[in-house]
């Protein structure tokens, strides 16, 4: 009952003592042999059981090493990678005459990473189960991301999770899908739980996964965020909400909706119809009626009293549909009616005349915040920086540093460094421990300390003791854009640089790096006044009054 092609299970139920498997998925008997020409074609004689053997029964079968691969007669086969797919058995060769079918000879790389020739499917085509695969349950690995690893295998119809008619499983392996915060690595990229597996949407949250679940943390107030809409600025964080202040859309005319475009975050101006009142905002003209996105406004009688809104003018009567008034003195004080300005005076003539001062100091000293004035609450405003923000602290015994909550975090300098404390009256400065430390020099030794209005003085236990100067004495603030000021109380009192160059279609200001005036056109169609009591009221155009 063990003659060559008889079915077995063992080698030792075999007249010729093996057991090997035909192209079909059988197992038989082999037919015993010396050589080749004792086999059947297509099969060769295997050296170890000297049985006549199917070199190519693995052909295209899935596997997971080498040795799946080099059944006998195969001893050079490979297991070929192809990547997320799996991998599949070849057939060494040196030539495609040698491989069989339609497959091709090639260059490629074993599972193991290893370069080999093998007789591999011509263009890549997928493999498929042989009867022989199927019999055996040849399986490969197969993934779906470097981390999403699954199985796939060769099944005869009707297994369980076999393809209808037989063969290649599908890839076991979970699909990828976006990651999320549960300690599992859903997008399959090797990572678990990284940044951006919690978002909730609010850039006034900070969002992180811990021990697989999120957790938001509120931003400090008055942190910068953005709210998604396009007609909103200054976005900033209040108790976790991001909010700004309404783009102001506004091109003067009464006569016309003016509204943001939420979808393209640009300004629209639309008409009112014809007829529609309006007040085009002329103190010196009646309420009028619109006219093809017009206001049509009549003058009112010469004489009449009127409001040109400046505090800087007196006498404000209408003249010929415009409200004329005489402008006060340069350098009057008046209140411009802004908590953020201070020491008001009226400006030049040239200028409009307008009230104006010095903005308020709201600098509280905190590298970490940006400082500012908000002219309707009437109060500073600190807004704290990002955490990593760069900051310098100002101690000459720290280096640069980063900002964390509102605070600046910068390294000391090695001790011993060289530092320098502004002040005259200390010598042998050096850091020690992030301070500068010193000594005084002696009792009576000369000193300055810089300041306009105070004199040279003498060192007395480590400050300088001066005298200030005499009121009235010249000085300079140090501000390019004041004037030689003279000493009073200790101070300088220095009033602004005036700029006025005469033409009523410049906006006129002072460059506060270089201390030079600087002279900027006006816009195009400003109202003008060009001073000649015989033209009446002009227009800008580059920078020139043109007066009918």
């Amino acid at each position: 009952g063990g003659k060559p092609g008889c079915p077995c299970t063992e080698d030792s139920a075999c007249d010729s003592g093996a057991c090997v498997w035909d192209r079909f998925g059988k197992q038989v008997c082999g037919k015993p042999c010396t050589d080749d020409s004792g086999c059947a074609k297509g099969e060769v004689c295997d050296d170890a059981k000297k049985v006549c053997v199917d070199p190519e029964i693995a052909a295209c079968a899935p596997c997971t090493a080498n040795s799946d691969c080099q059944v006998p007669g195969a001893a050079d086969a490979a297991c070929v990678d192809a990547g997320g797919a799996g991998a599949y058995c070849g057939v060494a060769c040196k030539e495609t005459a040698d491989c069989p079918g339609g497959d091709v000879c090639k260059d490629v790389q074993d599972i193991a990473g290893g370069a080999t020739k093998q007789c591999v499917p011509a263009d890549d085509k997928p493999c498929g189960c042989s009867a022989w695969a199927i019999a055996t349950g040849a399986k490969t690995a197969c993934n779906n991301g470097p981390a999403c690893v699954g199985e796939r295998q060769c099944l005869a119809d009707g297994a369980t999770g076999a393809p209808k008619g037989g063969g290649l499983t599908a890839c076991s392996a979970p699909a990828a899908v976006t990651e999320t915060c549960d300690g599992q690595d859903n997008d399959c990229d090797g990572e678990t739980d990284e940044v951006g597996s919690c978002d909730d949407g609010d850039t006034c949250t900070a969002d992180a996964c811990t021990g697989g679940k999120c957790v938001y943390t509120k931003s400090a107030d008055g942190s910068a965020c953005d709210d998604g809409s396009a007609c909103t600025v200054g976005d900033q964080c209040t108790d976790g909400t991001c909010g700004g202040t309404v783009a102001p859309c506004d091109d003067g005319n009464p006569c016309t909706t003016d509204a943001c475009d939420q979808a393209q975050g640009v300004c629209a101006f639309t008409p009112l119809a014809d007829g529609s009142g309006c007040d085009d905002g002329n103190p010196c003209t009646a309420k009028g009626s619109c006219s093809q996105g017009a206001c049509d406004a009549k003058a009112l009688k010469n004489g009449t009293t009127c409001d040109d809104g400046n505090v800087c003018s007196v006498g404000d009567s209408c003249q010929d549909g415009q409200c004329a008034a005489k402008l006060l003195p340069a350098g009057t004080q008046c209140n411009d009616g802004d908590p953020c300005s201070l020491a008001d005076t009226c400006g030049a003539a040239a200028t409009g005349g307008g009230c104006g001062g010095k903005p308020v100091d709201c600098d509280d000293g905190n590298p970490c915040t940006t400082d500012g004035c908000d002219s309707k609450a009437g109060k500073c405003t600190h807004v704290t920086l990002a955490d990593g923000a760069a900051c310098v602290d100002g101690n000459p015994c720290t280096g640069a540093g980063t900002c964390k909550s509102g605070t600046c975090d910068a390294p000391q300098v090695a001790n011993g460094s060289k530092c320098d404390d502004d002040n005259s009256c200390t010598t042998d400065e050096v850091c020690t421990d992030g301070s500068c430390s010193f000594k005084n020099v002696a009792d009576g030794t000369g000193c300055d300390d810089g300041l306009p209005c105070v004199g040279k003085g003498s060192c007395f236990g480590g400050v300088c003791k001066a005298l200030a100067l005499v009121d009235g004495t010249p000085c300079d603030d140090g501000d390019a854009c004041t004037q030689p000021g003279a000493c009073k109380a200790a101070q300088c009192d220095a009033a602004p640089l005036v700029c006025d160059d005469g033409n009523p279609c410049t906006v006129d200001s002072c460059d506060t790096q270089g201390g030079k005036c600087v002279f900027t056109a006006a816009a195009t169609g400003a109202k003008c006044d060009d001073g000649n009591a015989c033209t009446g009221q002009g227009a800008c155009d580059g920078g020139a009054c043109k007066a009918p």
